[in-house]
């Protein structure tokens, strides 16, 4: 997309609207690799030392850095011109009651001790554990993402003055590179997982406040970007393999993960823009529907990984638990797509409320 067609079209610019197509397969792939290894291998792929779990975890690890990214963006070249009403509006209506609905819903009927199961307690107990899941996201393996969200878009309004004050520009480059030493926390809740996101989300800003020149900078230092990825992965690999994580109070991986994300990120959002025009139709359908197939898509992987699980496989083959993730991938990606666009077409723009926009 030229400049001159991003002007004249603010609202909706393709290759934006499919970045974000890409970052939701992104994540659903990388937790339903995660997921394959727990159902089948009954271990972590964060802590194996396979080359197969390295590969995985290097590959699939991260993608919500894509999501926290373009919402940077988004923000800087559309969102701020609507106004902050509409924003705060739009993230209490759109995010934070979906996210309460479905924590209710995973609340009572959730992932639990292995498996799924329905909670077992008085209404009271009921209401003290939906308060805790809400607070720190731990509702469903994949939930602890919104408050993290949440917080990032809280602090929105304390950023964006920063970008048109030169002399306090500094402070925005120290909040990009902040997540090389503060490394987020996962599972549980950390002061460091959002200042993590934070970073990501302040790049974001900057790129869609300077968008074209940022372009046109991504453009001519494809190739660096490109190698930096590779360089990146590589390293994470080697660091997978030789049970290679914390330096000193940082994670090692993680700061890995924060450059790799952002250099393959600004890269293929610079070729989807070369190609805008070639861009298929269902994957805007994907990004359209982001959200509520965030929301969705953990409850279906679960029930499919988990049962193939139980099938008398060789499990013993990484190239099968590579199969049974990438069908728990595909069947989850799907199975959302369909059932948030028929909750769609059944309820019309209220079923935003619930499921998310």
């Amino acid at each position: 997309m030229s400049p001159s067609e991003t002007q004249k079209s603010p609202s909706f610019i393709p290759h934006l609207n499919a970045f974000r197509g890409v970052a939701i397969i992104s994540i659903i792939i990388g937790h339903a690799l995660s997921g394959g290894f727990y159902f089948v291998r009954h271990e972590s792929s964060w802590t194996s030392t396979s080359l197969f779990s390295a590969m995985a975890e290097t590959f699939g690890h991260g993608g919500t850095i894509y999501f926290t990214l373009i919402s940077g963006i988004l923000f800087s070249l559309i969102l701020k011109s609507r106004g902050w009403g509409t924003f705060a509006k739009s993230k209490i209506l759109y995010v934070l009651l979906p996210y309460i609905f479905f924590s209710a819903g995973y609340t009572l009927y959730g992932f639990r001790d292995g498996g799924m199961g329905f909670f077992e307690g008085t209404l009271v107990e009921y209401m003290v554990e939906l308060g805790g899941n809400l607070l720190t996201g731990t509702s469903f393996y994949h939930m602890w993402y919104i408050p993290i969200l949440i917080l990032v878009y809280l602090s929105t309004p304390l950023i964006t003055p920063l970008l048109h004050k030169p002399k306090l520009r500094i402070l925005l480059y120290l909040l990009v590179f902040m997540p090389l030493v503060s490394s987020r926390l996962w599972p549980g809740f950390s002061v460091t997982t959002p200042l993590y996101f934070i970073g990501a989300y302040t790049a974001g800003l900057i790129i869609g406040e300077h968008y074209q020149l940022a372009q046109s900078l991504f453009y001519r230092f494809r190739w660096a970007l490109l190698a930096s990825t590779v360089i990146c992965s590589a390293v994470l690999i080697y660091f997978y393999t030789h049970s290679i994580d914390k330096l000193a109070f940082v994670s090692a991986r993680e700061s890995l993960f924060y450059i790799q994300k952002l250099c393959f990120g600004v890269w293929l959002l610079t070729m989807l823009g070369q190609i805008e025009q070639k861009l298929p139709k269902w994957l805007h359908v994907l990004a359209d529907k982001a959200f509520p197939i965030y929301f969705i898509h953990a409850v279906i992987q679960v029930a499919i990984i988990a049962s193939l699980s139980t099938l008398n496989l060789p499990w013993e083959s990484d190239l099968m638990v590579f199969a049974i993730s990438m069908a728990g991938a595909l069947g989850s990606l799907l199975g959302a797509a369909v059932i948030s666009i028929a909750i769609g077409k059944l309820l019309g723009k209220r079923s935003r409320l619930l499921i998310g926009a």
